[in-house]
């Protein structure tokens, strides 16, 4: 069920799209010159916005209005028409071109705007700020005072050390990986810089250690100069601000010269800054003053909001809409991103079910990296599913998918229509067919972003408006908003409200702001206030206080039930990152890259509508599902079909294609109208069209007409953000590690687990290997060389059975079993199947199976290992016959551990969920399963009655004791033992056996539902099938 948050964001242009017509009206008898000259002459506000966006156009625009020379004069006029465009039809916020405010929703519509009062909330550039704090580390009375900690971005890689610094070449900053060798001095200063310490007290302690006392400072500023250390001083991107900031720290401090003056004398020019000509000026003077090095003229970032009289929305109103919106979640576009599944698979390939260090597993050298592109023996089975290949899905259009758009395309063609009108049958035939998609979990907290298009208040209130869906997205409510609360009063604390609605509702799990500033340029969007009560600093500086800061080397990631699982070592808790902004984290570093995909996993939110094959077509219609427009009618121009420069051809285009008036030309959120009866917008699209092959056009919803926003005389464009929350969602599932001394993590060599690593060729015949070292276990066991022993498969990335072998350190157990084994294997080592034995450290997967329940699971691995091995040893074991074992040990597994028939369903279900999503499953895969179930069905069926196999007694008692856990712990215990037992019996490609297993078994268990229900509550058709 959506909820409204009992507000909305508003955003506008800062002049009406009637200020726009009337100058078009004039444009039709008038130059463009002249008109442009006069506009800019007497309008100071457009001047300011020329001003903010670019001081170099700026410059050229003043020279040209005093009558000046200036070059490519026809560019310069083709871009100030541009603007002025945009500062009427356009909402997207950008400096002075377009504005925002917040609204309430109550029990009645009433929208209305004051006289056009406008806010300026002007602030440095984040260059500027970012000079700034480079300058202060360059200060020594500063620097002396300030306290140093450790680059969040360090790891230990072993021998050395690895960090990312930021380093700049003219005007451009980027991040580079680094190492650096490991010392005791470092070392030294490392630690103590870790709770943050001054440059003296980290001269001292080298000192104390021998070392001269110039090349002791020396090596703590080399430390900073390269940024290995870092001070309380850079720059902040949560929080009141950096300047605020940054002079609350100088007050505090000593000998700060004139330099504390000037950032207060620049704070109070930017509070009022009525004319921004002026306050420009004043700035540049105190930063020439400050001698910053400045890489470019823009020295201010402004948001502009604006007033009304009246600001609210009925919650009729928002809950029609919602209502609607809710409806059309069948069209969620739910994909992980790509990036997020490789590494999943790598991880697992590479470490099973260990937790690890997230900065090693993120790690190029020592872990298994983030965003690389990686790349047996005969599987029918499995050769000819043809799994998706690991691109984004959007681009394998449903076979449904494709008939249902065409069918509907067509009919609106034949007709002549230009809508298409989705019914609750079409949305209920879409649901249906997307059922045996994979659920991804549902976003709890997202946003509607769209159009409210009425006349007026009153037809609003008779229910005659149209609500253009722009977006609907999560993971968060707040992503749209959060970079305006600095300018609006209480829209933080709205904001925290959100954040901490979402926290509730899971109450077994952290949520934390990732706090990285990804580079100057992305500095002014990225800003935002405090929202969450944690947050994860990555070469950023969190606002929050240290109890609350969650450092990059404190998570530590495995993969759980097909789930990555995040950890705080030190909180002991599942943590969930949240980046409460709309930066476009692809292009960044690793770890901000994975912290930010991460969250799509616990709550993956896209609906659009996918016009698929068709989405090239010359038009298509409008798509709309009661008041909800889902996509605009839209047009693609071919600009190949003429020449550049040839008007008369592009002319003839947009006749063919029978556009309307006006239209605007679509690029992202980038929109720009043109109005085809005026020649010297038709040149916009011209100039357009010679960049590109093809030109989306879409239909333009801001006729005045259409306009909600008014201030009595005239229209305004207008976009609305609206906050939801969907409390109906599962809370996501928490992971704690229960210490207990008794059941130590880790064993390395002479404790009480050996760990073999047996590395062999993949099409290597196995079953005399396995015959061999069953016989040779089974001969330990009984001399009580060991006590127990189970083994697993795995690549890293190449193949290998990993040995767990359990006895008595005291007896050096570890070098009789090495001893043991090494002759065992001798012909294997020999011939080439076993090319390489190693030992390794035994990490036990605490995060997977719990501290308490470790050594009853390792148990059951025991005699999982000893049944398998025996299955495996006793005969060819051909494929077939292999998956049906695997089959029935998970039946039985299920049965023994007391689920009932709906309950394996409901575990299955979620389990082939997982696998079908993680080989991005489509229809042409989902048909090829269930030919593998209708080939294989009389086979389960048979296997499944046999009653000659069958869980021995401890086995049962295992599984009674993990059972008695709470019902979330029991299903992720179940999950994980089925799936190491599966990987013990297939040789390779277990996943892909898993999915196959998965939804055969599930298919099976759909039919002895149907089969147990009553003969009443049943359909029976007599007839072929």
């Amino acid at each position: 069920m959506m909820d409204h948050l009992g507000f909305y964001m508003i955003r506008r242009p800062v002049k009406s799209v009637d200020h726009l017509f009337h100058i078009h009206q004039q444009l039709a008898a008038r130059p463009l010159e002249m008109l442009l000259k006069e506009y800019y002459e007497r309008d100071q506000l457009s001047r300011e916005a020329i001003l903010v966006a670019s001081p170099y156009l700026f410059e050229r625009m003043m020279r040209w209005l005093r009558g000046e020379q200036v070059s490519e004069k026809k560019q310069l006029l083709s871009t100030l028409y541009k603007y002025l465009v945009r500062s009427t039809s356009r909402c997207t916020p950008f400096g002075l071109f377009s504005c925002c405010t917040t609204g309430e929703i109550e029990r009645a519509n009433r929208l209305g705007l004051s006289d056009n009062v406008l806010t300026k909330h002007v602030t440095p550039d984040t260059e500027v700020l970012s000079a700034l704090s480079a300058k202060l580390l360059q200060i020594p009375e500063i620097r002396a005072q300030l306290r140093f900690s450790t680059n969040t971005s360090l790891f230990d890689a072993g021998n050395k050390y690895h960090y990312v610094e930021l380093l700049s070449n003219g005007n451009q900053s980027k991040y580079f990986i680094s190492g650096l060798e490991k010392s005791e001095a470092l070392s030294l200063v490392l630690e103590a810089c870790r709770d943050g310490a001054y440059v003296r007290d980290l001269a001292l302690l080298l000192m104390s250690k021998g070392n001269d006392p110039h090349e002791a400072l020396r090596f703590v500023e080399l430390l900073i100069e390269n940024q290995i250390i870092v001070s309380d001083t850079n720059l902040t991107i949560s929080g009141p601000g950096y300047l605020p900031y940054i002079i609350s720290v100088l007050e505090k401090l000593d000998d700060t010269g004139d330099l504390l003056l000037s950032l207060q004398a620049i704070q109070c020019a930017l509070q009022n800054p009525e004319d921004l000509l002026a306050t420009n000026e004043k700035l540049t003077a105190e930063l020439v003053r400050l001698a910053l090095p400045l890489q470019k003229p823009a020295v201010m970032k402004v948001d502009t909001f604006f007033h009304t009289d009246h600001n609210q929305l009925s919650d009729k109103l928002i809950s029609e809409i919602g209502a609607s919106v809710e409806k059309l979640m069948v069209l969620n576009q739910s994909r992980l991103p790509g990036d997020l599944l490789h590494f999943k698979k790598r991880l697992i390939e590479r470490y099973g079910g260990e937790e690890v260090s997230l900065a090693e597993a993120l790690d190029e050298e020592v872990g298994v990296g983030y965003g690389a592109k990686c790349g047996g023996a005969s599987s029918p089975m499995i050769e000819d599913l043809d799994l998706p290949a690991n691109e984004p899905a959007a681009a394998q259009s449903e076979i449904w998918w494709q008939q249902f758009l065409a069918g509907k395309y067509f009919n609106a063609v034949q007709a002549g229509e230009n809508e298409i009108r989705l019914t609750e049958e079409d949305l209920l035939f879409i649901a249906n067919n997307r059922s045996g998609e994979p659920r991804a979990r549902k976003a709890g907290s997202f946003f509607l972003f769209g159009n409210l298009l009425a006349a007026s208040n009153q037809t609003l209130d008779q229910g005659n408006y149209k609500f253009n869906l722009l977006a609907c997205q999560g993971p968060s409510a707040v992503n749209m908003m959060s970079r305006f609360a600095q300018g609006i009063d209480g829209l933080d604390e709205k904001l925290r409200h959100c954040a901490r609605a979402e926290q509730q509702m899971h109450p077994e799990v952290l949520f934390a702001e990732i706090i990285h500033h990804p580079d100057s340029k992305a500095g002014n969007i990225v800003n935002r206030p405090a929202l969450y009560k944690y947050e994860i600093p990555y070469l950023g500086q969190a606002s929050v206080s240290e109890a609350f800061r969650i450092r990059v080397d404190d998570l530590m990631v495995s993969v759980v039930n097909n789930e990555i699982i995040l950890r705080s070592k030190r909180l002991n808790k599942r943590v969930i990152p949240r980046l409460s902004n709309m930066h476009n984290h692809r292009k960044g570093l690793p770890v901000y890259r994975f912290l930010s995909d991460l969250q799509e996993q616990d709550a993956n939110l896209n609906l659009i509508w996918d016009w698929g094959f068709l989405a090239k077509q010359p038009h298509l219609p409008r798509i709309s599902f009661d008041n909800i427009i889902v996509a605009r009618e839209s047009w693609v121009l071919q600009t190949n079909a003429f020449a550049s420069g040839n008007m008369q051809a592009l002319q003839q285009q947009l006749l063919q294609l029978k556009l309307p008036g006006r239209f605007v030309v679509a690029s992202g959120d980038n929109e720009l109208l043109i109005d085809t009866s005026l020649p010297d917008s038709i040149q916009l699209l011209a100039d357009i069209c010679k960049k590109s092959e093809t030109v989306r056009l879409m239909e333009f919803l801001g006729e005045p007409g259409q306009c909600i926003l008014s201030n009595g005389s005239e229209k305004f464009v207008s976009e609305l953000v609206i906050p939801f929350i969907d409390r109906s969602v599962a809370p996501v599932r928490g992971v704690s590690v229960v210490e207990n001394d008794n059941v130590p993590t880790n064993h390395i060599l002479g404790d009480e687990w050996l760990y073999l690593k047996l590395y062999t060729h993949d099409k290597s015949n196995e079953s005399p290997l396995i015959s061999q070292l069953y016989h040779t276990v089974g001969k330990m066991l009984r001399a009580e060389t060991i006590e127990s022993f189970f083994f697993v498969r795995y690549r890293d990335p190449d193949p290998h059975l990993r040995l767990r072998f359990k006895g008595n350190p005291a007896d050096q157990f570890h070098i009789k079993v090495i001893r043991i084994i090494r002759k065992a294997l001798e012909p294997f080592i020999k011939s080439g199947v076993v090319y390489n034995i190693q030992t390794d450290l035994y990490q036990r997967e605490i995060t997977r199976y719990g501290r308490q329940n470790m050594e009853l699971c390792e148990q059951f691995f025991h005699l999982d290992s000893l049944d398998t091995m025996r299955f495996l040893a006793s005969r060819t074991c051909e494929e077939h016959e292999r998956f049906l074992f695997a089959v029935k040990k998970t039946d039985l597994i299920l049965t023994r551990a007391g689920l009932s028939l709906k309950q394996k369903h409901t575990l299955l279900e979620k389990l082939k969920d997982g696998f079908f999503q993680e080989f991005k499953g489509d229809t042409a895969l989902r048909k090829k399963l269930n030919v593998r179930f209708q080939q294989s069905k009389t086979e389960i069926h048979q296997t499944l009655l046999l009653a000659e196999f069958d869980v021995c007694p401890e086995q049962q008692q295992i599984l009674t004791q993990l059972a008695a856990a709470d019902e979330l712990q029991k299903e992720s215990l179940l999950a994980s033992l089925i799936h190491m037992s599966i990987n013990r019996i297939f040789a390779s490609q277990q996943r892909t056996y898993e999915l196959i297993l998965y939804h055969c078994l599930l298919k099976y268990y759909d039919a002895q539902i149907a089969i147990s229900k009553p003969v009443a509550n049943r359909n029976i058709s007599i007839g072929s099938h």
